[in-house]
């Protein structure tokens, strides 16, 4: 699901961008951040079981009660290649992604 604001600033940036070099490309840096969970999942877990084992430990799945924890990391990459994975402590503010 995107919002029609973004859905506008995406093919807004699009198309200014539509002509690059393949020159002007190399200038640029692809960066992003991930969650890992450490244990489990933080989504919906469907299960299909034959009709009447629904409690059979084989068709179950363990979980953790206390969640878990997760580790949030950023990365970058360019045609120069990829840069080290960097994990971020607490929220990624201005001068921790500078």
């Amino acid at each position: 699901m995107i919002s029609t604001k973004n859905l506008k600033a995406r093919v807004e940036w699009a198309t200014a961008h539509k002509y690059w070099t393949k020159k002007e490309w190399e200038d640029v840096l692809w960066s992003d951040e991930s969650k890992y969970l450490l244990f489990g999942t933080d989504g919906i877990q469907w299960i299909r079981s034959p009709q009447g084992t629904r409690f059979d430990p084989k068709y179950q799945i363990l979980t953790m009660n206390h969640g878990g924890g997760n580790v949030m990391v950023w990365g970058c990459v360019s045609r120069l290649g990829m840069c080290p994975l960097r994990r971020i402590q607490g929220i990624m503010g201005k001068f921790q992604y500078e």
